[in-house]
């Protein structure tokens, strides 16, 4: 019971605070303006990224991530998208874009190499289950198989019907 009383003094205390901290953010205007330096900060990086010369090859290593275990059309239809998308991503590449980016090249190369790794570890085991599948349906093929009878071959007698009345 004592816990309880102490976790609602606690939580009225924390919005006391969070309710003071508003009135004076409102009062001076410094939580509007923060709100649109945080936003014109993520619009910034995003501009960064999305013109960083390794952003083409990792759009299509992500691409590449997304193909696995999938069949037929919806592959085609990613490949058209990634078609579409190409010249944006080339675009990317122009020397007048190449700005020193150390951080950001070093989390594009390791993100890069863990998309490539998680796709070889993604294709591995469907490979594994392609073969195993591959064999069984050779070996049901085999099994399956029925010898052509030639035509001066004696026919293979039936077995007589069993009686299932139980006499």
């Amino acid at each position: 019971m004592e816990a309880r009383e102490e976790r609602e003094t606690y939580a009225e205390v924390v919005k006391e605070e969070e309710e003071e901290e508003e009135v004076e953010n409102d009062d001076n205007g410094s939580n509007i303006g923060d709100s649109i330096a945080s936003t014109d900060d993520e619009d910034a990086l995003k501009r960064r990224i999305s013109t960083h010369p390794l952003y083409g090859k990792l759009v299509k290593m992500h691409l590449d991530c997304l193909k696995v275990g999938v069949i037929g059309d919806v592959v085609g239809d990613r490949d058209h998208h990634e078609t579409r998308c190409q010249p944006q991503m080339d675009s990317n590449k122009s020397p007048q874009r190449m700005l020193h980016q150390s951080d950001l090249d070093h989390f594009m190369e390791a993100y890069c190499a863990a998309l490539s790794k998680l796709r070889e570890a993604m294709e591995e085991p469907q490979q594994t289950t392609m073969a195993f599948i591959s064999s069984m349906h050779s070996e049901l093929q085999e099994m399956s198989a029925v010898p052509i009878a030639h035509s001066n071959a004696p026919a293979l007698p039936h077995p007589p019907p069993t009686s299932s009345s139980g006499n």
